[in-house]
């Protein structure tokens, strides 16, 4: 997402999506992804994107509904939660090892559900956890031992959310406060040094906070602009990171652990299709055009796409 909070605009959520004859998690076709994927459901503006590597597709958000959608290799999308906790979803991740699907629900918490057949597992609420700060929940990652970090894009903190279900402050800075009408951090994700990567959109930086001394951030000290940075997604190596940035998508690597980042992929998406989230099938990287402009504007859409992006350098993910 980038400057705009929209969650004023989820009134306009209450279109119905249409259903296909394949199964919820997607047709299972054995191919490796098309580089472009169109796919149709009216006014869902898919936010969030993650790679399923059970079901061999793509799930998507909804920012206007709530629910989550797979979206098949031939562009067929399938509706997969349906237990009404979720009102407004953004970001998504996949815990392969636990087989669970986290979910961003924006006014509250996060849900987890189970990724073999959608079933609802748990969902934290953490609004309480600091009374009076607005909450926008926008992305979350996953580190080893199955604990999420999720980010708040409208107070100017991260909480954490533990395999059970239990929810604390994990950081909390007012040097990150944001206005009303802007959007604080926003895409994340874990090195396994032991530090999050997080961008904050209205700073156009990316911040690494340690995991065990979260008091000891940094920004990242990159050698090319990012602009309203959104999603993240970080190599297996951790030596290449990917980013959104308004109307593209770009790529930094590093050899220090994040305290430079040199530019290398700059791939251009267009200001047309607000790109969002990223995500990998291991190989290759995809986002995806959510069009949350026309939303924010009042204006229908039905047509997405999930496009591949074509790393410079391509590596592990």
């Amino acid at each position: 997402m980038k400057k705009n909070l929209f969650y004023l605009m989820l009134s306009i959520a209450g279109i119905i999506m249409g259903c296909s004859k394949d199964g919820p998690w997607g047709d299972g076709n054995p191919h490796k992804a098309p580089s472009h994927i169109d796919f149709v459901s009216p006014d869902l503006f898919p936010e969030g994107l993650a790679f399923d590597p059970i079901h061999n597709s793509f799930l998507v958000s909804s920012a206007s509904m709530g629910q989550v959608g797979s979206v098949s290799f031939a562009g067929v999308y399938q509706a997969v939660t349906s237990d009404g906790g979720l009102n407004g979803s953004t970001g998504l991740k996949v815990d392969k090892s636990r087989r669970r699907l986290w979910v961003c629900n924006i006014g509250n918490g996060v849900g987890v559900y189970d990724l073999n057949n959608g079933a609802p597992i748990f969902f934290s609420d953490v609004s309480g956890l600091l009374p009076g700060e607005p909450v926008f929940l926008n992305d979350e990652v996953i580190d080893p031992d199955g604990n999420a970090y999720v980010t708040n894009s409208a107070s100017p903190v991260i909480y954490k959310v533990d395999k059970n279900g239990k929810a604390s402050v994990f950081f909390s800075n007012p040097d990150f406060a944001v206005g009303p009408m802007d959007f604080g951090f926003n895409g994340i994700q874990y090195d396994s040094h032991g530090f999050l990567l997080v961008t904050h959109t209205a700073l156009n930086q990316i911040i690494k906070i340690p995991v065990h001394s979260p008091e000891k951030f940094s920004v990242v000290k990159l050698g090319s602009e990012i602009v309203l940075p959104d999603g993240l997604l970080l190599s297996k190596d951790g030596k290449q990171l990917v980013v959104v940035s308004y109307d593209r998508v770009l790529s930094f690597t590093s050899t220090d652990q994040w305290n430079t980042g040199a530019p290398s992929t700059n791939y251009v998406t267009g200001s047309d299709v607000f790109a969002s989230s990223l995500t990998s099938d291991g190989k290759r990287v995809f986002v995806v055009y959510s069009h949350l402009d026309k939303m924010l504007a009042g204006e229908s859409q039905d047509s997405y796409a999930i496009q591949e992006v074509p790393l410079l350098k391509p590596t592990s993910f």
